[in-house]
């Protein structure tokens, strides 16, 4: 059988790089299977997050909603998300402060399904809308790092002539966007089965959060990233200059309640010829080529010689080690400083990044990895008090949810509510989001209103 990981999906975007990964693929899992419980140490982004200091921590998800395509039966679901919990050893982890110190501990199985159910037969329309806001916010809010839960389904019924919504959120602390998919794939995997009356039977375990973690922590000790220092501390880094604002540079904190979104779209015609064509011109891959627009669009825009961007990517990849994290729950984001200089062409441009690109060591979990596991004080203070970048990119790739005819959900377009609470701050100036879905590409800016009018972004966006 072909064996493709969710990782290898998001990152080749053709079927010919994927043929090509599938006609060597073997899938090859050699991970414990029974009930991982425990503690365990916090991963770099974890420990990122803890070190933002957020006066809400609990409100602060990725989740998605979605409509279901039959009426669902709340016992079978019911059984469904506590299977998925029961599977994925990191919807169990929770979370606790011993003095200055936050830790980690995976909780074994006797925890209760996360299942709510919400009525809101009575309302319609435009009501609707509002309470379908509402109730996701809600949820997002109820979420509890320390005592769980750290994951939640929602059966919304909208009353017979609306289809079930069905909310899926997570804790950011236990998910990213791979792992959203993998969970939403096997809840519907595990309700179908149950629906059927046969055992619920998922996928096999990649290697654990839990094992991961350790993996990670023990070979940042042992100096395997050491030599990586003299990279991410590299003296241009030190030369950008900060990003112009068209507001007052000291507006308070830029709270997500001044968040607003400035969003801009190709036609089909025009990302046919950029996700196809260029890359085969060009010899290299779409990140790359959405990364130097982002560079180009922005030092145009802000008239600077320099960028400094901190880059999302997927932390999948494994090192040191025989590692498989392809259907591993958790978060595994390396979140990772870059300085990238201007050029004088977006080609030129391209052809600089694909080159920075490759010479990035081990897909940048050693900026983390220094940053935070070490325990090196003087590398760990030389990155802590560096120049911090003012703007993130991350590129989602293709769409993580996309229906097919089978599926027991599709993704809604109603709101999904807030993920965030409305004290957490924003903390880039700008943050880069860049998606590939119905056959367009989208690149959505999230900024603060307290630092730039919407036509200014707007402007950006588009270029």
């Amino acid at each position: 059988p072909i064996y493709l990981t969710p990782t290898q999906m998001f990152q080749h975007q053709t079927v010919a790089a994927l043929a090509e990964l599938a006609s060597t693929a073997t899938a090859t899992v050699s991970a414990e299977q029974s009930t991982v419980t425990g503690e365990l140490p916090l991963t770099p982004i974890q420990r990122w997050f803890f070190d933002q200091g957020f006066a809400e921590p609990n409100h602060f998800s990725l989740a998605v909603l979605f409509r279901a395509r039959e009426r669902l039966d709340v016992d079978h679901l019911r059984a469904a998300v506590s299977r998925v919990q029961s599977h994925h050893d990191a919807l169990r982890l929770r979370f606790r402060r011993d003095r200055e110190q936050w830790i980690q501990t995976n909780a074994g199985e006797d925890v209760p399904a996360p299942l709510e159910v919400r009525d809101l037969s009575s309302v319609s329309g435009p009501e609707l809308q509002a309470a379908l806001e509402r109730e996701c916010t809600a949820a997002h809010a109820s979420l509890n790092i320390m005592d769980g839960p750290v994951f939640k389904v929602v059966l919304l019924n909208c009353g017979p002539e609306q289809p079930q919504r069905v909310l899926v959120t997570l804790h950011h602390l236990v998910s990213d966007l791979v792992t959203l998919a993998i969970v939403t794939e096997d809840l519907q995997t595990a309700y179908r089965q149950m629906a059927a009356g046969r055992t619920v039977s998922l996928p096999v375990k990649t290697t654990s959060f839990r094992d991961w973690s350790h993996h990670l922590a023990q070979i940042a000790r042992s100096g395997y990233f050491d030599g990586e220092s003299d990279y991410w501390t590299a003296a241009p880094r030190s030369t950008v200059a900060p990003l112009p604002v068209t507001r007052s540079e000291t507006a308070a904190g830029r709270a997500e309640s001044s968040a607003r979104i400035a969003f801009a779209g190709m036609s089909p015609e025009e990302t046919q010829a950029l996700v196809y064509q260029v890359p085969m011109k060009l010899k290299t891959q779409m990140l790359p080529i959405l990364l130097a627009g982002l560079v180009d669009a922005v030092t145009d825009w802000a008239g600077a010689a320099s960028l400094l961007v901190d880059v999302e990517g997927l932390g999948r990849e494994g090192i040191g080690g025989s590692v498989d994290l392809s259907r591993t729950v958790g978060w595994f984001t390396p979140m990772y400083p870059m300085y990238f200089a201007r050029v004088n062409s977006i080609t030129e441009s391209i052809r600089s990044v694909s080159a920075a690109l490759k010479e990035l060591p081990n897909h940048g979990l050693g900026y983390g990895a220094l940053r935070y596991l070490t325990g090196n004080a003087e590398i760990e203070e030389r990155l802590r008090t560096m120049l911090k970048a003012e703007i993130s990119f991350l590129y989602r790739g293709a769409p993580e949810f996309s229906a097919s005819s089978g599926d027991l959900l599709s993704p809604a377009s109603d709101p999904c509510g807030n993920v965030h609470a409305s004290s957490t701050f924003l903390t880039h100036r700008i943050a880069a989001d860049v998606a590939v879905g119905g056959g367009t590409l989208g690149v959505r800016l999230v900024y603060s209103a307290d630092d730039y009018d919407a036509e200014t972004m707007d402007t950006l966006a588009a270029r």
